[in-house]
């Protein structure tokens, strides 16, 4: 054993000292991607040593060695490394490692033709052979004719079960069945592949279309309820207005019917935008802003209602001023949502964290609020069409501006992440 060991090493730190050398590399390399059915892996064994074989020969016929040592001793090496790999991948793959156990495994009355055909195919190259060597002395040119037959014949019978593997797969996508083969040729495996994620593709696809549909139902439910409240509303006050005369009322009623008029008004603006943003149709007027100007005038507006609830907002910079190229008015649209939401669901008497950093090549901007009540729902959904929570069922709004939002920031080539930890939400903006 320590024998075997210590010659183990040895062959290593040779190994270790050749590889180092840009050829010896390369064959190396050449050699450890010799992969496939033990068929393939036997016929690029054979060009492979073979190749080396003639620069070899040449070698020693310049500096005059002695041919039949060196060629000799490099035969023994040649079928020992063949030999090695061989084995490997039996005992890697075992009988499927083979072409044509492979072949003849799957062998089914549905595809006789097939077979038959590729058997008659296979027995015209033999025969070819045969009379080839019958009627050539020259040993070298049947070498390479045989080499040139045993390919012809890898590739028919690797066509051969790859129509046939390929029909299976077909059928069973069909039937909706599972159908594995481990297809050694690397162009069949991939396209096996491909099959295994094309099915997958449209089975979500298929489910995302459905989801979508459902969205779309939720949308006309959910916009219908939202939209009759104040509309109900504004007809009712305009039906007391008519009949009444004290001026008193009718200035509460005026009042009514503004603040309805109002709501009606961003429910309708609301589905227009998120109507445009999803499919991408609006326009970008790019300009130069102060990003911290920005926010904080944006802000500015929210100032009232966030007084209201006893909410402190603070905000942070890593940087006195952050200039950058965007659309000043829609990223503007995207902190009114936000802040909006932040005034609507947060927890009285609680602080509002803002953050702006530069890091490295991004800017990340970051708002923090403490909601009402813990969220139990993934932060992915928010972002869906037309997805609220059960509070805000009972508030104002048409629960599309998260989804505005981040469809605004993905326009612009921005990131738009929404992070939830308890009952904390947090929002994240990231610009490249």
């Amino acid at each position: 054993m320590k024998l075997i060991y210590d010659i183990k090493n040895f062959l290593k730190k040779i190994e270790g000292k050749l590889v180092k050398i840009k050829f010896f590399a390369w064959l190396k390399k050449t050699y450890d991607n010799i992969d496939g059915y033990i068929e393939d892996q036997i016929l690029s064994l054979m060009i492979y040593f073979g190749s080396i074989y003639f620069i070899l020969l040449a070698i020693v016929m310049i500096f005059g060695f002695n041919e039949e040592r060196i060629l000799g001793l490099y035969g023994l090496i040649a079928i020992g490394f063949s030999l090695l790999k061989i084995v490997k991948s039996i005992m890697k793959s075992g009988l499927n490692g083979l072409l044509i156990y492979a072949f003849i495994s799957n062998f089914s009355f549905k595809y006789l033709g097939v077979y038959i055909e590729c058997l008659l195919t296979l027995f015209f190259l033999a025969l070819s052979f045969k009379y080839l060597n019958f009627t050539n002395s020259d040993r070298v040119g049947l070498i390479v004719i045989g080499v040139l037959i045993f390919k012809v014949f890898i590739s028919i019978v690797t066509n051969n079960l790859g129509k046939i593997v390929l029909n299976k797969k077909l059928e069973a996508m069909y039937e909706d069945k599972i159908y594995k083969f481990d297809f050694k040729d690397r162009t069949y495996h991939e396209t096996m592949f491909l099959l295994d994620n094309l099915k997958k593709t449209m089975a979500e696809s298929m489910e995302e279309k459905i989801r979508s549909e459902r969205l779309k139902t939720e949308l006309i439910t959910n916009i219908s309820h939202d939209i009759k409240t104040p509309l109900t509303s504004i007809i009712n006050y305009v039906d007391l207005l008519k009949n009444e005369d004290d001026p008193i009322e009718k200035d509460r009623y005026i009042k009514t019917l503004d603040y309805n008029a109002k709501r009606l008004k961003s429910m309708v603006l609301d589905l227009i935008d998120a109507s445009k943003t999803g499919t991408g149709n609006i326009e970008l007027n790019m300009e130069t802003i102060e990003l911290n100007e920005l926010i904080l005038q944006v802000y500015g507006q929210f100032d009232t209602p966030f007084s209201e609830k006893g909410l402190d907002f603070i905000y942070n910079t890593s940087r006195d001023n952050i200039y950058m190229i965007t659309d000043g008015a829609q990223l503007s649209r995207v902190f009114e949502n936000l802040f909006t939401n932040i005034s609507k669901y947060s927890l009285e008497n609680t602080r509002v964290y803002g953050d702006t950093k530069i890091l490295e090549d991004r800017i990340v901007i970051t708002l923090k609020n403490t909601s009402m009540d813990k969220l139990n729902i993934d932060p992915d959904e928010l972002m869906q069409q037309f997805v609220r929570g059960e509070r805000s069922r009972h508030s104002e709004g048409s629960g599309l501006g998260l989804y505005i939002a981040n469809n605004i920031i993905g326009l612009m080539g921005g990131e738009f992440n929404i992070h939830i930890d308890g009952d904390l939400f947090t929002t994240e903006i990231v610009f490249k």
